[in-house]
């Protein structure tokens, strides 16, 4: 599925809030965007019920909104309502706030998962990763998932929750639209592994500019995500009446950077006891992998961190002499895909093939046919 990333400005540099006709008139051009490029409209209308052309009730809220953050916040859950963690609304801003750690859901609990000791040192934080967030300026954890959620966007509500609670301690206004409303420290109420229940006042590490309206301002300075080309494999080399379409195939999710070891190679938990590495000591490694003994049986476990390698047919052939491995080896294996943030659908599916050992079905996929296509 294609990615449609989305950035509304103005058209003019003004020097107060937008009216609302302006308002009116992004939120317009944003909507023909959808309805030229966004395939899977029927069936989310059918499936989840949500007609994204059913604008009365978003150009009311519109009119009622007080300033331009109002409307960023609306455009914003607009997007987020498709639930597809593939379209997302971007705001145009560099400003991001961080508190030095993070929480997960963990069987219902917002629990820590990680911590930046030189942002938090023990000595004054004394809480622990596995310690549960109550609390953060006096509003419930759970309302502060509730809140990002709001903007949000993945395919089933536990993900969604997981993401929202992600942003709860790191926040980026280019997806939160007020996440620079905030004091210089944050009021934390963590309830300890015994029970007890401990307050922290945890200053805000703060960067960037934040956007407060759309009017006149400094142009932002970002960092170019692109990185150098490098001559591919011949074995990768497309047709060029292909290469138009490629992107097409792209379904990677930058989105949840704040998710801990997301796309990572090494995996958030500790591996089995008598775990025996094979793949993973090294960046260049496609996989993580090894073995272990339970129970009298040797298990292999094989990681798969994204469906993005550099080389696809260096990874498959990777893929392929550890599989090969472990079925001559082991008595099972666990394949690992937790907190893969996607890649390329086809190399997706190569992977499938050499797990799977019967014809199977591939994942149906929708896209407009419009001339930017048929004119590639």
């Amino acid at each position: 599925m294609k990615r449609l990333a989305l950035a509304l400005v103005t058209a003019g540099t003004l020097a107060a809030q937008m009216s609302v006709e302006q308002k009116m008139l992004d939120f317009g051009v944003m909507v023909s965007m959808y309805n030229k490029h966004y395939a899977p409209y029927e069936w989310k209308r059918d499936a989840l019920g949500y007609d994204m052309f059913d604008l009365a009730p978003w150009l009311a809220r519109i009119r009622d909104s007080k300033d331009d953050l109002d409307f960023f916040e609306i455009c914003a859950e607009y997007v987020a309502k498709l639930r597809d963690t593939h379209s997302s609304f971007s705001m145009l801003s560099t400003f991001s706030a961080s508190l030095g750690f993070s929480v997960d859901v963990f069987d219902g609990k917002l629990l820590v998962d990680s911590i930046s000791r030189t942002t938090l040192p023990a000595s004054r934080y004394e809480f622990q990763i596995g310690d549960e967030l109550v609390s953060l300026d006096g509003k419930p954890a759970w309302e502060w998932v509730a809140y990002m959620m709001r903007f949000t966007a993945s395919a089933n509500p536990r993900s969604a929750q997981r993401r929202a609670a992600q942003r709860i301690t790191s926040r980026s206004q280019s997806v939160i639209p007020r996440a620079h409303e905030i004091g210089n420290t944050a009021r934390v109420e963590i309830r300890r592994a015994d029970g007890s229940l401990a307050a922290y006042d945890i200053p805000w590490n703060k960067s960037g500019t934040p956007v407060t309206m759309a009017g006149r301002l400094p142009s932002p300075v970002f960092k170019s995500e692109t990185r150098p080309a490098k001559a591919a494999p011949e074995e990768d080399i497309v047709p060029e009446w292909v290469a138009p379409l490629n992107e097409l195939r792209e379904e990677r999710d930058p989105d949840a950077t704040e998710l801990l070891g997301y796309g990572a190679l090494q995996p958030v938990y500790s591996p089995p006891a008598g775990f025996r590495q094979r793949l993973g000591r090294l960046s260049s490694d496609y996989f993580y992998s090894g073995e272990f003994e339970a129970e009298g049986f040797r298990i292999g476990l094989i990681r798969i961190p994204n469906f993005s390698p550099s080389s696809t047919a260096a990874a498959l052939r990777a893929f392929e002499a550890e599989i090969a491995y472990f079925q001559e080896n082991t008595d099972g294996l666990i394949v690992d895909v937790t907190r893969n943030n996607g890649g390329d659908a086809c190399y997706n599916e190569e992977i499938q093939r050499r797990l799977i050992p019967y014809r199977f079905r591939g994942i149906g996929r929708e896209i407009r046919a419009t001339t930017r296509y048929l004119n590639s």
